[in-house]
């Protein structure tokens, strides 16, 4: 299965794919936090890091599954996180 997780954190979204015996062909990550970057990087080497989602446009067609977790703007709000 071809994946792309925008807002992507840590890829949890990739870890539960793989919890649930999913085959993962690729999986492609629009996340702009390094911290969550090094982790997911450090779990899964094989990621594709595109970077900022207002600047990315895949092919239509291009994965089979696209997961979404809402991004965190509420930094100094910690019930907004």
């Amino acid at each position: 299965m071809r994946v792309l997780s925008l807002f992507d954190g840590t890829s949890v979204g990739r870890l539960a794919l793989e919890q649930a015996d999913i085959n993962i062909s690729s999986y492609h990550a629009s996340e702009i936090d390094p911290n969550a970057i090094r982790i997911s990087q450090a779990r899964f080497p094989d990621t594709v890091q595109v970077g900022d989602v207002t600047k990315y446009f895949p092919e239509p067609g291009s994965f089979d599954l696209i997961l979404a977790g809402s991004p965190c703007q509420g930094r100094k709000r910690k019930d907004l996180c």
